[in-house]
């Protein structure tokens, strides 16, 4: 595979930072910096962010967004249900974009790996 597409996908993403998430920018920026196409794939966690822009020259998709807008307002069990939902919702997107990559690399292992895996 001499240029793969690879998408980076991470349930958090800036403006959330933590190590992950400046790990996750690092990765994507490095590999765009060697011409190998590489996309950050992250959930949607307030809707005022944009549901698509670049970062340091990488580009970022926030998807879930109507998922986990406002879900600090319900219970917790609720919160983590619609959490969950969104999980599973980039499950489906990772699929219904899996001709867009070739490699997915998954930052957190947590429940996103299992959406992601199938």
């Amino acid at each position: 595979m001499s240029n793969p597409r690879i998408y980076i996908a991470i349930p958090t993403f800036h403006p959330l930072i933590g190590g992950a998430e400046k790990q996750a920018l690092m990765q994507g920026r490095s590999l765009c910096a060697r011409d190998i196409q590489a996309t950050i794939i992250t959930l949607h966690h307030d809707i005022s962010w944009p549901a698509r822009e670049k970062i340091e020259g990488v580009p970022i998709i926030r998807i879930g967004g109507k998922l986990l807008h406002n879900r600090k307002q319900f219970p917790r069990p609720c919160q983590k249900l619609l959490y969950l939902l969104a999980l599973l919702f980039m499950g489906w997107s990772l699929w219904q974009r899996r001709q867009h990559f070739d490699i997915l690399h998954i930052y957190h292992l947590n429940l996103m790996a299992l959406p992601a895996a199938f």
